[in-house]
């Protein structure tokens, strides 16, 4: 039986969050890993089902990873329900790439058409092309750039990146995907192996999905994976559906 207080941490509505439109979101800090896990199953929440038509993911994003995801039994039942709790989260973060991408698409047509924009739009294209590190006007570069990130490579990096959710930075810092930070305004923890002289921290986020938010625009603007950007806009070309294993070859550097 689910304990009914961490119940009603998993079934708060937060309709006062932009998009969230009654979705289901864990609030509680410490959520255990077998309350998540009932939950999904409350939901038919289950990986194999996702492959039969007409199923769906069910919009619930955890905040963070049980903190007794190691005690689990059993090593695919936690690798089974860290793919469970993060899909979700990436999943939301491609839908709003998807419209972010959709409306920069509808502007640059009403440029093209001489259609005048707003100041606020104006202001705002600005602070969007500077945020991908785009030249202002540079259409073809943001428009590379404000992309979705296969779901698969999503996934296989944050299970790598994390230990599948039980490496320290995934647990006291909702860093999925390992990154670094040398910013001093950035929130970070030291490694533990770190040599003497660096300065190099992990980042640590607020929730999990600020950190799955990060990892995306880090793909999307960072010079290293330019690659990766150049062989998705090759399959957007050619009207072909985004594949992790075509595009996997541009993270060498990640």
């Amino acid at each position: 039986m689910m304990q009914s207080s961490q119940w009603r941490y998993l079934t708060a509505l937060t309709a006062d969050r932009p998009g969230s439109n009654g979705e289901v979101c864990a609030l509680q800090a410490e959520i255990r890993a077998e309350v998540v896990a009932d939950y999904f199953a409350t939901l038919n929440y289950h990986l194999p089902q996702l492959r039969e038509p007409g199923t769906s993911v069910p919009r619930v994003f955890l905040t963070r990873l049980p903190s007794n995801l190691e005690q689990q039994p059993g090593v695919g039942h936690r690798k089974r329900l860290f793919l469970r709790s993060v899909l979700p989260l990436v999943l939301l973060e491609q839908e709003r790439l998807r419209l972010l991408r959709e409306n920069l698409m509808d502007l640059r047509a009403a440029e093209a058409r001489g259609d005048s924009l707003p100041e606020e739009t104006q202001a705002w294209l600005l602070e969007t092309f500077a945020l991908y590190n785009a030249k202002a006007d540079d259409w073809e570069t943001l428009l590379r750039r404000v992309d979705a990130v296969p779901v698969s490579i999503a996934l296989a990096q944050a299970a790598m990146e994390s230990g599948w959710g039980l490496s320290r930075f995934a647990q006291q810092g909702n860093s999925l995907f390992g990154q670094w930070t040398w910013k001093r305004r950035q929130s970070g923890l030291v490694p533990e192996e770190r040599e003497e002289g660096e300065r190099h921290r992990v980042r640590a986020f607020e929730t999990l999905g600020d950190s799955v938010r990060s990892y995306m625009h880090n793909l999307n603007s960072h010079w290293a994976y330019k690659e990766l950007r150049e062989q998705r806009a090759r399959l957007r070309m050619a009207n072909d559906p985004l594949d992790g294993l075509a595009m996997v070859a541009g993270l060498r550097n990640y």
